[in-house]
Parts: structure tokens; sequence; C-alpha cells
């Protein structure tokens, strides 16, 4: 019901998972992955609609903040690799080269255009072929977009937010790369280190790195963020892919339709008409993800 509960396909993968029609649910799911709680985070009006969190650090960092009705269910990657593990009879792909995540820009946060101390930094430190990811709301889009291409590198985009295929495209570029790469603490780099990738946080510079480390605090955080400097891949890639995406959450079709409001015909219908209320205070354009929340 909320406007970002449908960004990036994943109220669409949980429907399919349940085995329903797509429609809003009576609850907040979170739409990118957190360290932890904080702030304001999770303090909604309507206190009977759960907010989903994807693992236990999450879900103990809410409680400690005071939000009430907080819930840990894993991923929406977690059920859309389980759906396509189920739909699938590949033998498998096939993965070379370096898939790149830049840090990317948003509706109130344009990063500045360093591309090509991006391409170089990436060509001189890893293998091809390479591919960039570039987010649709990225300033001057096409002029970047024919800068890589013109350097011999693929432009991969998944499209805009509200696209239900978004995380599936995602995951195909995931699956089809061996190296996945960020300058930033991106969610993907929890998707590829589930899928047992070579995984590597790699800031530009020592300024970029310190930045990343000062925004939590706390010894855990800064060995994840060292550990993902260092590079992972394999079985340790995947373990630290199940802690964070929640693995240990995750829910059958019966226990998630509950969850959402999918199987209580009040919840269901409520939560249609509270989405219609939240669309005329916040706009059509961030539940379509042109703006940010």
């Amino acid at each position: 019901m909320y406007s970002d509960n449908n960004w990036y396909g994943h109220r669409r993968i949980l429907a399919d998972y349940c085995g329903v029609k797509d429609n809003p649910i009576y609850a907040t799911l979170l739409h990118g992955w957190i360290w932890e709680f904080k702030g304001t985070r999770g303090q909604r009006r309507i206190k009977s609609a759960p907010y989903l969190a994807w693992n236990e650090r999450q879900f103990l960092s809410a409680k400690l903040l005071g939000v009430e009705n907080v819930l840990s269910i894993g991923s929406p990657f977690l059920y859309l690799n389980a759906l396509i593990d189920a739909e699938s009879d590949r033998v498998g792909t096939r993965a070379h080269g370096t898939l790149f995540f830049p840090q990317h820009s948003t509706s109130i946060n344009v990063q500045p255009n360093k591309h090509l101390l991006y391409r170089k930094y990436i060509e001189s430190k890893y293998p091809p072929p390479y591919t960039v990811s570039l987010f649709f709301l990225e300033p001057d889009f096409n002029k970047i977009k024919n800068f890589y291409m013109e350097s011999g590198w693929q432009v991969f985009c998944a499209g805009p937010r509200d696209s239900a295929q978004f995380l599936k495209k995602i995951w195909d570029a995931i699956e089809s790369n061996a190296y996945v790469v960020s300058n930033d603490l991106s969610t993907s780099l929890f998707y590829a280190a589930y899928k047992g990738k070579r995984v590597y946080l790699d800031p530009l510079s020592k300024i970029d790195f310190d930045e990343i480390i000062a925004r939590e605090s706390g010894d855990d955080y800064k060995n994840l963020i060292s550990t993902l400097y260092a590079g992972i891949s394999g079985r340790t890639a995947r373990n630290l892919g199940e802690n964070e995406l929640g693995e240990k959450f995750f829910l059958s079709g019966s226990e998630l339709k509950k969850v959402v409001g999918w199987s209580n015909f009040r919840r269901k219908y409520s939560a249609k008409l509270i989405s219609i209320l939240v669309d005329m205070k916040n706009g059509r354009s961030v539940r379509k993800g042109d703006s940010d929340l």
C-alpha cells in the first residue's frame, strides 16, 4: 500500500511466489538493504500493518528503536531465486567478465560524473568483458551510456523502479558475470554474494572508502566493509549473502500470504484503499519511482 512496496518488482515477485494476483500488501516492505534501523525509519501511523525487514540485525535494531510490529521475511531476491530455481531446467550459464555497479544518482542525490575514472580503474583490476549498470535516473544517461559503449563496454539498465521485471533483470545480469564490483555499498553486492560470485566493494580512493566506513559504527560493520573490500567468492560469499538477505526467515507461500494480508479480506481491501490515499498524498511519481521518498 505504501509507495515503495512495488519498487523493483518486489511486490510482484511475492505475488508470483504466493500464486496470487499482484495487489497492494497490508505492510511496509523494505525496498533495499540497510545495515540497521535508525532515525524515524519504521515509524508508520498504521501500527497493525507490519514493517517487513530482511534479516535478524535489522529486526533487532528496529525493536530497539521502538518500531512496532516488525517482522523479518527475507529479501524479495530470495523469493525470486526460488521461483527461477523451480521453473528452470537449464544446465547453467557460463559466467565471465565483470559487472560494475557505480554509485547511482537519485532525484534528490546526484552523484558526480567520474565515469572516466571508473572505467579506467575497473579495466586495470578486473577481467573483461565489462558491463556497467546504469540507473534510469542518472543525469545525462544517454551521454554516459554512449561513453561506455564507445569504450567497448556493454551497458545494462534494469528499467524504471516500477518495472515488474527490474529485479529479474538484475538477477540475469549477475548470473552472466563472474565478477561483481561496486564502488558503494550496493544492495546488488549482497545479491551477487548470495549467488557465490566474486564480489568486491572497491571505492576509487581511500577518501571514498573512509566515507563508507563512517556511515555506521561498530566492529561488525567495519568487518563487513573490510571483508567486501578484500573480496569474497564461493561458499564464503554465499554465507554472507544468506545472512544479509535473511534466508533463515524465508517463508512458505501460505505463511507469506498471511503476513502481507492477502489471505485476509479486510486487510486486502484496506490495503487497496490506503494505497489510493497514499498516492493522493505523495503523487504517482513516488510510486513510479521517479521521485524519492
